[in-house]
Parts: structure tokens; sequence; C-alpha cells
């Protein structure tokens, strides 16, 4: 069986910085070999870009070489980790991180394996908001305020921080890493849970148990029309992938660690620890869906939309506050501070 970065030309994904074809996983990602050479030379060699447009430029396979400042923007957007450049000494962009050592006649998991999956699924990331955890306990659907939609995402951040401290090996580093890791990564994965469990409601989002925001509603809570198409093409990208319970929870985990997080001070354990995660998930793959040989690999592709609409999100969360009575919790911007 080929690992992550070994799959034939015909399985793996496209580039996710171009649309080329893809050649395999590299530096965090799923792209060409054009695209990983530019991002090897740029790092190594600490070269800096300057967009002589507006920092917008189209990155594709004919435009990619017009513009090497948005072609950087573009490897870093899509989850393109330096460091994983600066651990790489040998030719052809092999990382010295382990590959993944699959058995093609592999048919199930070890209890090792089986273990550290019964904890991540009792750790339960797919958790719903209910309306009663909230103070806004009489709002409804026809009567939801901006404030009351708000107080919802409150409360999915608690359930994220509840259920990161259960993911196993997260509790083990060190405490400012640990608030780290959650400060990168919260949004993403308020966004993953939420558009995971809105896979059964198209055309909506599903804030909490009892309310589906749909495109109408959020522009009358002052949400941004784009942001929310965004969004709600991700959870259509998700969907296409038929993501079971078990790959959700482990891909939560592994949004959970990724080691590009500003203020790590021990940034080999948080590797080390994802790596595990992307075997995990790798070898689930292989043992439950033998007929798809790179599926693990087309399920991460779908994290690299979800930073975007990450940044996009805590933005537009700011604004309002800033701009209306909106209010934050002490925790939201202690996060986003």
């Amino acid at each position: 069986m080929q690992g992550i970065g070994e799959s034939s030309a015909e399985a793996v994904p496209p580039c996710a910085v171009c649309c080329d074809r893809g050649s395999g996983f590299h530096y965090g990602v799923y792209s060409c070999e054009g695209c990983k050479g530019f991002f090897k030379r740029t790092v190594q060699k600490n070269m800096m870009y300057v967009c002589k447009e507006s920092g917008v430029c189209q990155i594709n396979k004919i435009t990619r070489n017009s513009c090497q400042a948005c072609r950087l923007k573009r490897c870093l957007s899509v989850g393109m980790k330096k460091e994983a450049v600066r651990e790489d000494h040998t030719p052809g962009g092999k990382s010295r991180v382990k590959k993944l050592k699959l058995d093609c006649d592999l048919e199930e998991l070890d209890d090792a394996d089986q273990r550290l999956i019964e904890q991540l699924i009792s750790a339960a990331p797919d958790v719903i908001p209910q309306q009663d955890e909230s103070k806004f306990r009489s709002l409804s659907a026809d009567n939801m305020t901006v404030n009351g939609l708000m107080e919802f995402g409150y409360t999915e951040l608690r359930l994220v921080i509840e259920w990161a401290r259960k993911v196993p090996g997260f509790a083990g580093l060190r405490l400012e890493d640990q608030m780290a890791l959650l400060k990168s990564s919260y949004m993403e994965l308020c966004i993953l849970r939420i558009a995971y469990r809105s896979i059964e409601c198209p055309g909506g989002l599903k804030f909490h148990a009892d309310h589906v925001v749909n495109a109408k509603d959020c522009c009358q809570y002052g949400w941004d029309i784009e942001l929310m198409e965004s969004t709600l093409e991700f959870v259509s990208r998700l969907a296409q992938t038929h993501i079971d319970r078990t790959e959700f929870c482990i891909l939560n985990a592994i949004l959970l660690t990724y080691p590009d997080a500003v203020g790590l001070s021990d940034r080999q354990a948080v590797i080390t620890l994802q790596s595990e995660l992307l075997e995990l998930l790798q070898r689930y793959c292989v043992c439950h869906y033998r007929e798809s040989l790179a599926r693990s690999g087309h399920i991460l592709l779908r994290l690299s939309a979800l930073r975007t609409i990450a940044a996009k999100s805590a933005e537009k969360y700011l604004c309002l506050s800033l701009e209306s009575d909106v209010k934050l919790h002490a925790l939201v911007l202690e996060m986003m501070n």
C-alpha cells in the first residue's frame, strides 16, 4: 500500500495551490512538482516578493508564474508548512518526518489504533449545542437576534475547549502550547463542527440543535452573504467525501494539532502528535474503504478552505462587535487576541 505522497498519479488529488496535476503530499498539502519546488526554494532562500497589483492575483496552472507574491500567499493559505521545508535536507522534498508504512493486506486496525479511535470518539467533537445551554433559552428561528446567535457561538467555543482536553496527547503538551493551538484552530474547529452537522440541512447552517440559519437569515443578523455562501460551499464539499463519524473525530484532532500555531515552545512535540493522527486516519481509511485508496487525502484536502473561512469569520465577529451592540464574550476576545 502506498503511503501519503506515494500514491499513483491517478489517485493523487490536484494541486491545492494551482489545481495542476498533483504529484504527492508535500509540506502539508497535496501539490504539483512546480508549486512544491517554488515553495521549497522560497523558504530555504528566505525570499521576499511584492505583488505589482493589489495582492489578489488569480493563481492557477497557467498564471502561477505571473506573480510570486500571490503564489506564496496561496501556498500558505492552503496549508503549506514552512517548518516542513526547514526540516527537509534531502533531495526531492522528502521530509524526515516518518512516512506511513502500510501493509497492502491490512484488514483491521491493531489494538493501539482501536484504543486511540475509541478515545477520540469518546471525546465527542460532534456534540451539538443545546438551546438550554444558553442564556437565550427563549429564542426560536423567528425571534433569533445577532446577540443570541453569538451566544451560541460562545457555547460552541466552550464545547471545543472541553473537547480538546480529552484529545489523547493534547493534555500532555505544555500549557502555553495547548493555548497556542486552541487560539490558532478554534475558529476552524467551530466551522468544521457546524459544517459536519449541517450536511443534513441543505442550504442552511445548524448553529444549535433547534436552529438552522439560511442565507436570508444571516443577512438579517448582519452577517456577510459571501461568507455564508463560502461556508455553505464548504459544507457541500465536505458532504461529497461521505465522511463518517470516526473520520470526523480524527479530523478534528488533526486540525487542533497543526504545528504552525504562533507561540509554540515545543513544536516538535506537536508535529509528532499530528503525524500519529495523520497515520491513524490513513490506516483507518485503508481498512474500511479499500476501494478508495486516496480517501484520506481527499478528506484532508477539504481543510484547505477552512483557514480562509475562519479568518474572515473572526474578522466579521470583531467588526460586528465594533459597529453594533453585539457583545463578544471575554473568552472569545481572549482567543481572538
